[in-house]
């Protein structure tokens, strides 16, 4: 799914408010259907016609990325894993080869 601004947001919901199509909206800012529709069916809790807010849409996008940064792993942030990358880099490993035995040696979490 594309990414919408917040701008884009606003006028979603100013488009929905009057009652356009989802195929209308989606043309009117530049995006699919289909992104119209995850994104009313995301951030609709109630009424799926005229519950959608831009401004608190867009405060949970923000959260949920976020969140998502949240629980990724970063090899940086593990003094084994850095010592394990800045060693295999000396010995001129490629970064496939030092993920890959990264991976293997379970440095890595997926």
């Amino acid at each position: 799914m594309a990414h919408l601004t917040r701008s884009k947001r606003e006028q979603l919901a100013a488009l929905h408010r009057l009652g356009k199509t989802q195929t209308d909206i989606a043309s009117f800012i530049h995006c699919t259907q289909s992104t119209v529709s995850k994104e009313l069916r995301r951030n609709n809790s109630h009424h799926p016609r005229f519950w959608y807010d831009g401004e608190k849409a867009q405060m949970c996008a923000e959260q949920r990325r976020r969140a998502s940064k949240d629980k990724c792993f970063r090899w940086h942030d593990d003094p084994e894993a850095l010592r394990y990358v800045i060693e295999k880099l000396r010995l001129r490993w490629s970064p496939e080869q030092i993920n890959g035995r990264m991976k293997i040696l379970r440095l890595l979490s997926n």
